[in-house]
């Protein structure tokens, strides 16, 4: 193995070296106050560099290079480091003689002599603005391409929202279509139940009126002729209202229907319920005038068959299950700019996930009596009304049935109330 030749010891040597050196070379006394540190030497690299000659560099001070662009703070800290004995490296913005501008990185060390004082300073120099403006080109890259990911991260985001909140139409739209095709079903059967009740039903009538004409026997006898005239005339008419339910006609036709009076006949027909279960119907002193257009009695009966679930979840009779336990109906009337919604809020048990998933489906019920057409008939009614139905409920809080229908003469702003508000409630009604 061969040994490494020794470097020679000879000045000329390194001087070579540094003469071909790239890097910027160069050396200033040691004096660091003004009028120092002068420059006792630059190598070729310098001259490149900066455009001064070796002849015009030496004798002056590096502030030659310095210019308004220079940062004053990164010069002090050079000072400080150099004036405590210590090497220095940073950057800055240096001056070529013929004005334009360049971004240096400096390496600054002491050169100390045998007994170590500081004679003088080398400075290895290098042209970096090249780099600094790749760097820069490569921040404003980076940051473009963040700003275009946020953005696009935004639309996805926004398109995102967007296909759910159209999922959720489509999802609604089955349902309605579900729920169109139960109600058909139902209207089909039920106008057929009626036809062929009226039949037998107007049969009986007849039989009844001629046996009316024939016995005569005396007071009991017409007395329960009469009784039994008026049930069968009860069953004729709810025949008939089942008939016009789901059959209107031409005959009815569409009337301005003045929401507040009709809740007022809706508890007129709901105090002896009222009574019974312990519920008190709490309503705003003046709800205004709310119109829309519509059926009377189909709306009636939607109003009715709400505020009678409600007074039945709050309560029951005396010695019944959960009997006595009573509550508070609140019914009001607020609307928006093109519809009016009147609101049922009982505090009753609430309902559970599942009773609010099948709730509006023919001959669901949670009652021990009843058939599960109550509601059903009522969301039929109301989307031919082009209105709907909304259910909030929370179980062992209460719900509240918001009917909303198009309004045709608004309330003024004044009366308009958010869901649920109410005035003083109304006092319990003997029948």
């Amino acid at each position: 193995m061969s040994s490494m030749p020794a470097l020679p010891d000879d000045l000329p040597f390194f001087e070579t070296a540094v003469e071909q050196a790239y890097d910027s070379i160069v050396i200033t006394e040691a004096l660091l106050e003004r009028p120092g540190p002068r420059i006792v030497y630059v190598n070729p690299a310098f001259t490149r560099m900066t455009g001064y000659s070796a002849g015009e560099a030496i004798g002056q001070t590096p502030r030659i290079l310095q210019g308004p662009l220079t940062d004053r703070r990164v010069l002090d800290r050079l000072k400080r480091r150099l004036a405590a004995g210590e090497r220095f490296e940073g950057e800055a913005v240096n001056y070529r003689k013929d004005g334009s501008t360049y971004v240096v990185n400096w390496h600054v060390a002491p050169i100390r002599d045998e007994e170590g004082e500081t004679i003088y300073y080398i400075a290895i120099q290098r042209d970096v603005t090249d780099i600094r403006e790749k760097e820069r080109r490569l921040e404003q890259a980076r940051e473009l391409l963040e700003e275009r990911v946020r953005a696009r991260t935004r639309e996805l985001a926004q398109a995102n929202i967007e296909l759910n909140a159209s999922l959720r139409k489509e999802q609604e739209a089955r349902d309605q279509l579900v729920q169109a095709g139960k109600l058909a079903a139902m209207g089909r059967m039920v106008a057929s139940v009626a036809h062929e009740l009226n039949n037998p039903l107007q049969t009986i009538k007849n039989c009844l009126f001629l046996l009316e004409d024939e016995l005569h026997d005396g007071p009991a006898g017409e007395e329960y002729m009469h009784m039994a005239l008026s049930e069968v005339k009860r069953l004729s008419d709810l025949v008939r209202e089942l008939r016009d339910v789901y059959r209107p006609g031409n005959r009815q036709q569409p009337e301005p229907v003045d929401l507040p009076e009709l809740l007022e006949e809706v508890r007129s027909l709901v105090k002896v319920h009222l009574r019974r279960h312990h519920v008190t119907w709490s309503a705003p002193d003046d709800p205004g005038k709310a119109v829309v257009e519509g059926f009377p009695d189909q709306l009636k009966q939607v109003f009715l068959n709400i505020s009678l679930n409600a007074i039945e979840a709050m309560g029951g009779e005396e010695g019944s299950p959960g009997g006595g336990r009573g509550g508070t109906l609140t019914v009001a009337v607020h609307g928006e700019a093109e519809r009016v919604g009147v609101s049922f809020h009982d505090t009753g048990k609430g309902l559970t996930a599942v009773e609010l998933e099948n709730l509006f489906d023919p001959f669901y019920t949670t009652k021990e009596t009843g058939m599960g057409l109550g509601l059903a008939i009522s969301y039929d009614i109301v989307r031919r009304h082009d209105g709907e139905i909304a259910v909030q409920s929370e179980p062992g809080v209460g719900s509240t049935f918001t009917v909303w229908l198009p309004v045709l003469a608004p309330l003024p702003p004044a009366a308009r109330l958010p869901a649920g508000a109410a005035g003083q409630p109304e006092e319990e009604a003997s029948p």
